[in-house]
């Protein structure tokens, strides 16, 4: 909903709400994914899928898969999600074009753009990140940068959940989240048994 907002123009209070039941989840799933993986004995690259497919938020993705295992468990998990994160480009794109061609907008305000800004910059990111022309010390540097920075978006994530919030919800946004945390979870493994069937 977040990554979308400016496309969709929805109300601030749905995607504060939307946000609210992701943080919720998200963060129940950490404990939740390591423990379902470690009940079924799966190894450390299929946790690391797991985790990167089914977790909400890349913070959450890198907590649960510190939880699990070893940086073996991060790496997998982190560019599994990644990619999830990457495929907002052509959704969000594909939303802004559709919206532009069967809406119409009120005089005096602009279209949406057809990718938001963030979504433009994680490309650039991705695309600099691929070329590897950046110096190692450049690289370790921003390697704390981007500890830092996580750290700080599961703090900012924490504070941005109000219980009050979610209890206004009423229980069918909360049983809609949930209900789309288990589906996502089942996906999940049944992708994982089709893999190890294979």
């Amino acid at each position: 909903m977040a990554g979308v907002q400016g496309t969709l123009r929805a109300a601030e209070e749905k995607v504060a709400a939307a946000i609210a039941l992701v943080v919720l989840f998200g963060t129940l799933m950490i404990p939740t994914t390591v423990a379902v993986m470690a009940a079924l004995g799966f190894d450390d690259s299929q946790t690391g899928i797991f985790i990167g497919a089914t977790t909400h938020e890349v913070t959450q993705v890198v907590a649960a898969a510190g939880i699990a295992g070893d940086g073996a468990v991060l790496a997998v998990a982190v560019t599994v999600k990644l990619a999830r994160v990457a495929l907002l480009a052509p959704v969000v794109a594909g939303i802004s074009l559709f919206r532009q061609r069967h809406s119409d907008v009120p005089a005096g305000q602009k279209r949406p753009p057809i990718l938001p800004l963030f979504v433009v910059g994680f490309i650039a990111m991705m695309v600099i990140a691929t070329l590897d022309f950046l110096p190692a010390p450049i690289l370790d540097i921003t390697g704390y940068v981007q500890q830092f920075l996580l750290a700080t978006a599961m703090f900012a994530l924490g504070l941005g959940v109000h219980f009050k919030s979610l209890k206004k919800l009423g229980a069918r946004p909360l049983l809609l989240g949930l209900g789309s945390t288990v589906l996502i979870m089942c996906v999940g493994l049944a992708a994982l048994y089709v893999g190890v069937g294979a």
